[in-house]
């Protein structure tokens, strides 16, 4: 998931002078209150326009959707030059040289000189705007504006968050000076000379996107901005709207490329005052299941866990679609997040929902889930697509980096491209889009990563977690059946000691049954006490989640005596996951001669077992023979209550 939070410029051209933002686990109860105060989000400025006539200079401007904000700002420059006056940091293009301002009851004129910093505007009279629905419109007498003769009028419009903290929207946007031009007639008496802003979107939504969706071949996916020729080469696009300009949408479009924006479903990035009706005093969409009396957190990202049932955020994230396609003219939406749904199972109906109102409030829109596992099967006929992130190569916040998978974790992720996705691809016509990580275009592995992509039916793509760069991988992908074959041995997942380590010799080799996606077995002899700090990959080692036996081995690299084993469970958010139904087996040594080879054949002997455990720390003695090897056994079905089939380790040390 990226949200990147970054001004709009979108583009708009009235008469003219040229002037050339997967699946972490996260950790709800990181919470922090935001000291930041709220900031509602601005009006998307849609159109506008403005003529002299009968000696009065006509102004108004059009928002998107709903009662336009107080908050706004015109500025006019009347005496034509562009290095006198104030000159606007947000668009100095088709802001420059500004001599008056206009907020919603007066009129000022700048007095700055050459000072930019500061408030130099003095007041010249007070002003009344007229609101009609979602227009503002204001009357200003030509006379207070200094106008000589035939006057060449520039302006810029501007709407601003609560309290005038920030720039929303402006127009005109890009490089781009409205000017309309008003004869002296014009200024006394005449009819007027007026421009009017084209309306946006410069693009519109394509009607036939949906049944387009379904044959593309290619895609990527950008947060960043501009790149528009790398983006129009793509069959479809995945993009952060608010890091474009409805122009770049636009362009991209004309090359038949299908545009989808970002929209997060499950988080807030931000902080909402909203209704006050919620943890903290802010909107009650908010979720606070840790009663800390503050939103929930998703501590890896800083954004805020929202109840997709909650009124407030379905109008809100309603709006956002709407907004989105009505000043971009997108093909649809793409939804993060959705695993809010999976960190909270019982708002997986409420997610289910969300999702069908956004397809009722936009029929022909192009709908992609971003790892919606929890949501798929109850909405593979409501969207068109479901985006695989991470399936064959990731980025990890610790000394790894970017990593193709281990064989663990490829095959948890064939497993449930398998289970979920494959048969709603035949099912559905569902276009499932892979998406992988790596530093580089030319990063080995991505080749594949692109063939295992077009094994199961995906389209591949791969760039930088951050996806801020547009790769071009120059290899589109095979598919190749040994990627639908079983990765993971014990053989293939064990490590080996480089050093002794709780108790066991440098050496051992520690071999699992199987290994959850992600982890590693290493973890359950790092000796390391307190885990609190560590990232979740590293705080425990666990089997695949399967109604079978799980193991944990341990191969000596000679023959030990110990006296007792100790093995800690993992543990999750305070909650313990001990294994019920356990044995601990051995290898006994009969000779210190024994051949290897026979050594590696000799039977395992049952040397302690238990059926009802509910300790998370366990001491067992073990016999006073020599063993060349050691073993804890799980029982099918023999994991804790909570998860059956799981066996979860946090450490393993024998004395």
């Amino acid at each position: 998931m990226m949200t990147l939070a970054k001004k709009v410029f979108l583009s708009l051209v009235l008469a003219s002078s040229a002037s050339t933002r997967l699946f972490a686990q996260s950790d709800p109860g990181d919470l922090k209150q935001d000291p930041a105060p709220n900031i509602a989000d601005g009006d998307n400025l849609v159109g506008g326009s403005a003529r002299v006539v009968g000696g009065t200079l006509k102004i108004s401007f059009t928002v998107a959707n709903g009662i336009p904000t107080q908050w706004h700002h015109i500025y006019l420059n009347t005496d034509g030059s562009g290095s006198t006056g104030f000159i606007h940091s947000g668009n100095p293009v088709g802001g420059n040289g500004m001599d008056f301002l206009v907020e919603p009851n007066f009129l000022y004129r700048w007095s700055g000189a050459d000072d930019q910093h500061g408030w130099h505007w003095d007041k010249v009279q007070p002003l009344e705007p007229t609101i009609n629905g979602q227009t503002v419109s204001y009357d200003i007498p030509a006379s207070v504006l200094n106008l000589k003769g035939d006057a060449n009028i520039s302006m810029m419009i501007e709407t601003m968050n609560d309290n005038y903290q920030a720039t929303s929207d402006t127009l005109p946007r890009g490089q781009v000076v409205w000017t309309i031009k008003a004869s002296s007639t014009d200024i006394a008496t005449g009819t007027g000379v007026s421009g009017t802003a084209a309306l946006l979107p410069a693009a519109i939504p394509d009607a036939n996107a949906r049944v387009r969706f379904k044959s593309i071949h290619s895609y990527a996916c950008y947060y960043g901005a501009g790149q528009t020729g790398e983006l129009a080469k793509r069959d479809a696009v995945i993009v952060e709207t608010r890091n474009l300009l409805p122009n770049d949408v636009a362009t991209i479009k004309k090359s038949g490329t299908l545009v989808t924006g970002y929209i997060s479903a499950g988080e807030d990035d931000k902080l909402r005052v909203g209704d006050a009706k919620g943890p903290g005093g802010y909107d009650s969409c908010y979720l606070d299941r840790v009663k800390k009396g503050v939103p929930d957190k998703n501590g890896e990202w800083n954004s805020y866990y929202v109840n997709p049932a909650s009124p407030s955020w379905k109008a809100h994230f309603l709006e956002i679609a709407q907004k989105m396609e009505a000043s971009y003219g997108v093909d649809g939406f793409f939804l993060d997040t959705i695993e809010t749904a999976t960190v909270y199972p019982d708002l997986k109906p409420a997610m289910i929902s969300l999702i069908e109102d956004l397809r009722a409030a936009h029929p022909k829109s192009i709908i992609i889930l971003n790892r919606g596992f929890a949501v798929i099967r109850e909405t593979s006929s409501v969207v068109d697509g479901f985006m695989f992130e991470d399936f064959s190569a990731g980025h990890y916040f610790d000394d790894r980096g970017y990593v193709f998978h281990d064989p663990s974790g490829l095959d948890t992720r064939r497993e449930q491209a398998e289970r979920d996705l494959v048969p709603l691809i035949a099912k559905d016509g569902l276009v499932v889009l892979a998406l992988d990580y790596a530093a580089s275009a030319q990063e080995p592995y991505l080749k594949d990563a692109y063939d295992r992509a077009r094994t199961f039916g995906f389209i591949p793509y791969a760039s930088t977690y951050s996806l801020g760069t547009i790769f071009d991988v120059p290899y589109e992908g095979k598919a190749d059946p040994k990627w639908e074959r079983e990765l993971s041995s014990p053989e293939a997942l064990a490590v080996v000691l480089k050093d002794s380590a709780n108790g066991f010799p440098k050496g051992t080799k520690v071999l699992p049954s199987s290994t959850y996606a992600d982890y590693s077995v290493g973890t359950v002899t790092n000796g390391v006490k307190d885990r609190s700090k560590l990232d979740w990959r590293n705080e425990a080692w666990a089997s695949q989640e399967r109604e079978t036996p799980h193991f944990l081995e341990f191969r000596f690299p000679k023959s030990v005596q110990g006296s007792h084993l100790v093995v800690d469970w993992a543990s999750d958010h305070g909650e313990a996951f001990p294994s019920r139904t356990f044995a601990v087996e051995v290898k006994p040594v009969t000779s210190e001669e024994t051949d290897k080879e026979k050594d590696k054949q000799a039977s395992w002997k049952q040397i302690w077992a238990i059926n009802d455990n509910t300790n998370k720390h366990c001491e067992i003695g073990l016999t006073p023979e020599k063993i060349s090897a050691l073993r804890i056994v799980q029982a099918a079905g023999g994991g804790s209550s909570a998860r059956p089939n799981l066996m979860w380790v946090e450490q393993v040390q024998i004395h």
